[in-house]
């Protein structure tokens, strides 16, 4: 029987060298839910499961609200790379949760003081990810009057 760090090293594994075995990875996603992922989930296996979604556009809604759920408890145990990762894989799978990101931009003020040059860099461009993506609601294809 697979366990939550199984799912995740799975899925993180198969994005890392960009293979998506759609049927494996529906597997994936159908044990992932039917574990009790709430307790037993590490912070850093959550931002992995998020980000190989992300990385292999491979969507599971059920899985992204769980997952969605269990980071908003865990944001706070949170290291640098996972608030980044956490944050671009959000973004590039279209999770639109404002508390959850308030949370990430918590957690990432908190842990700021232990970053690298690269982990504020990393952070910054996860930041900047959803300005990007998001649509605008005053105009649907220019934003050059802001500067």
């Amino acid at each position: 029987s697979m366990s939550v760090m199984d799912v995740a090293v799975s899925l993180w594994s198969m994005a890392r060298m960009q293979v998506l075995d759609t049927k494996f990875a529906r597997s994936l996603f159908r044990r992932g839910n039917e574990l009790d992922l709430a307790d037993v989930i590490s912070s850093r296996q959550l931002a992995q499961m998020f980000w190989a979604m992300a990385r292999l556009s491979a969507r599971n809604d059920e899985m992204v609200k769980r997952l969605t759920f269990i980071a908003r408890k865990k944001v706070t145990s949170m290291d640098s790379a996972s608030v980044s990762n956490l944050l671009w894989a959000l973004t590039k799978l279209q999770v639109r949760d404002e508390s959850l990101i308030h949370e990430i931009a918590k957690r990432a003020h908190h842990v700021l003081r232990g970053y690298t040059i690269e982990d504020t860099k990393n952070l910054m461009w996860s930041f900047e990810m959803p300005r990007r993506n998001l649509p605008s609601s005053s105009s649907s294809s220019s934003s050059s009057s802001s500067s």
